[in-house]
């Protein structure tokens, strides 16, 4: 009996361990929205030093897709030519940093009214279809944007998109670059101050998806910037 419970022991032991490194093994599924839009056009060197960095930083850990914005002009009932900029995919799924820098040093800015909650959903489900197309591979969904919040003409509600987030477990982290954003009140997040409803916004998202916001400091290496959204640790350089 004492020797039939020591070999089942063992073999629960085996099992536990083999479980173990198979989970190990798993890789997260990266998604980056890197803003492109017009109030970025002052920040793009910054957008394209954090992006490197977040590349660097995870691309050992799993693939990673980029995507950013792009100029689409349609015509309205009252015949009102209208630019919206819409997400629109970038690179897909690679662990390769060359191809993946390339992209990003290459990113110009774009024209539009910005569509960031509808981009975001999108990143979001790309992220989302990619782990189930290929199930038991993965351990985690991470998005991760760098933008200054500005939204001026989604259709998906802010609410909405944090409940599909949370529903499908894609964690969202956020470099918040607030010095780029628009003067004038025409935006989807309601506040006497529109930089502060972007802030917010940035803010709850990030809080509700289990993921980490930072607004980037004058000490701050872009190093230190990814890392505490990584692990959470503030560091400020001397």
């Amino acid at each position: 009996m004492k020797r039939r419970i020591l070999i089942n022991l063992l073999l629960l032991t085996i099992f536990c361990a083999v479980t173990a490194s198979a989970q190990d093994g798993k890789k997260n599924a990266y998604g980056i929205l890197l803003d492109n839009t017009g109030t970025m056009r002052t920040q793009m060197d910054n957008v394209k030093i954090i992006g490197r960095e977040i590349v660097k930083q995870v691309n050992q850990r799993g693939a990673v897709s980029l995507l950013n914005f792009e100029t689409v002009e349609f015509t309205t009932k009252k015949s009102e030519r209208i630019k919206i900029a819409q997400v629109a995919t970038g690179i897909e799924w690679t662990q390769e940093d060359k191809p993946l820098n390339q992209f990003i040093d290459n990113l110009l800015t774009v024209a539009g009214l910005t569509t960031l909650v509808d981009a975001i959903q999108a990143s979001a489900e790309k992220v989302n279809s990619k782990v189930d197309s290929e199930k038991g591979k993965f351990s985690e969904k991470v998005l991760f944007l760098i933008t200054d919040g500005e939204d001026r003409d989604s259709k998906t509600k802010p609410d909405e998109l944090i409940k599909f987030l949370k529903e499908n477990k894609i964690k969202v982290h956020a470099v918040g670059l607030l010095e780029g954003f628009g003067k004038d009140s025409d935006y989807l997040f309601p506040s006497k101050n529109p930089k502060d409803g972007a802030k917010k916004f940035l803010e709850k998202i990030t809080k509700e998806t289990g993921g980490r916001v930072v607004f980037p400091k004058a000490k701050q290496t872009v190093e230190d910037i990814v890392k505490n959204l990584l692990t959470g640790n503030i560091k400020e350089s001397k």
